[in-house]
């Protein structure tokens, strides 16, 4: 199996992932994977949301677990850019292919985009335990 070519220099420069929500269709199964099987750290538990971090992390969040009654679907993905001019460079790259993110960020804060992938199952390969 070959590793897909890499875009260089890249549309925008990404300092890391900021953070994904994924819908669930079994809150319950999804936490206890998350929390007691990999060890992630719940911040904050509503009816209908989980919002987990890694034991390191300063943020409050970059992993969300939604309740979904249909299938489940990776809802969002957050990315930290580099600079303002990515910010923008981000933008125009996703509306290219029919995206529009969210953007925001000043020199005094994070730059994070915020992408909506397209909306369909998550492969079951990929994200096993969100399909519980």
């Amino acid at each position: 199996m070959s590793l897909p070519q890499t875009a260089f220099p890249p549309p925008f420069q990404v300092t890391r992932a900021s953070h994904a929500v994924i819908a669930v269709s079994d809150l319950a199964k999804s936490r206890a994977f998350y929390v007691d099987g990999i060890g992630l750290v719940a911040s904050d538990e509503t009816r209908d949301a989980i919002y987990l971090r890694g034991v390191e992390e300063a943020a409050h969040h970059s992993l969300v677990l939604k309740r979904a009654s249909g299938a489940p679907v990776a809802e969002r993905v957050g990315l930290r850019v580099y600079t303002e001019e990515d910010l923008d460079r981000a933008k125009a790259h996703f509306a290219m292919y029919g995206r529009r993110p969210r953007c925001k960020g000043n020199l005094t804060s994070e730059r994070i985009v915020r992408v909506q992938p397209c909306i369909r199952p998550l492969n079951a390969a990929v994200w096993p335990l969100a399909l519980m």
